[in-house]
């Protein structure tokens, strides 16, 4: 694994919790690849590293994870350097200017509290 930046400068280790700032969140979950987002631009906040998403992981079956205001889920992604991370949706900044405008400050994530049902 390639431990430099784009400019050739080495680069120090990371420290876990930089590059995995949540423990597990449950012993079940799923992996998916969001295909929108597959190699998609990201910016790790709050530093605004780059990197490219790679996947999802989806947990599930437990009392936080099943939890609407909760929904746990991190996704990996490569830092340009060569690291690999797992993020929470609030730590990621997606880059896409067909998609999405450009933004210099931290957005206010909000959460949808509603539980729907089909009953």
């Amino acid at each position: 694994m390639r431990n430099s930046d784009t400019r050739g400068t080495v680069l120090p280790p990371p420290e876990a919790c930089d590059v995995a700032p949540w423990d597990c969140l449950s012993d079940e979950f799923s992996v998916v690849r969001l295909e929108l987002l597959h190699e998609m631009r990201v910016h790790v906040l709050p530093d605004r590293l780059p990197a490219r998403y790679l996947f999802t992981v989806q947990f599930g079956r437990s009392d936080l994870a099943d939890d609407p205001e909760q929904g746990k889920q991190l996704h990996v992604v490569r830092f340009d350097c060569g690291w690999f991370g797992c993020f929470p949706n609030n730590r990621l900044l997606l880059e896409d200017r067909a998609l999405f405008v450009p933004t210099s400050e931290r957005p206010d994530f909000v959460c949808n509290s509603h539980v729907f049902s089909a009953e």
